[in-house]
């Protein structure tokens, strides 16, 4: 099961363990592209990464749309399969500005050395 709590992610980050037990929900306060690095992939270790869309002073979920481009990628030189795409190094998914609705998400799961996309909702492509 995936983890129920949730921490507002305002700009680029990249995650430790410690932090996979909760929900990456990106909404900056202004358009933008944010970039959430994964940790290094491990068996048994899951994320879940939302476009939230940015918010204009609302709460959590309350973002607007086709206002924010999320890039999730994996660290170093893991790799991220599924969804359609090709495994290549540090190359990860973006739910990108043009395409998103806030409240999307992916749903990642790691085994070794790869992080494989285990949902989605919304449009999702492989980091060019």
């Amino acid at each position: 099961m995936l983890p129920q709590t949730h921490v507002r992610v305002t700009a680029s980050k990249t995650l430790t363990d410690a932090e996979l037990g909760v929900v990456q929900y990106v909404a900056p306060t202004a358009d933008a592209q944010v970039v959430v690095t994964l940790p290094a992939a491990a068996a048994g270790k899951t994320v879940r990464v939302v476009n939230g869309g940015r918010l204009a002073g609302g709460p959590v979920g309350s973002g607007s749309s086709k206002s924010v481009n999320v890039v999730v990628r994996p660290a170093g030189t893991d790799t991220m399969t599924g969804n359609g795409f090709t495994p290549a190094a540090a190359k990860g998914a973006s739910s990108a500005k043009a395409t998103h609705f806030a409240g999307g998400y992916i749903d990642l799961v790691a085994g070794a050395a790869t992080w494989y996309v285990k949902e989605t909702k919304g449009t999702w492509a492989r980091e060019a």
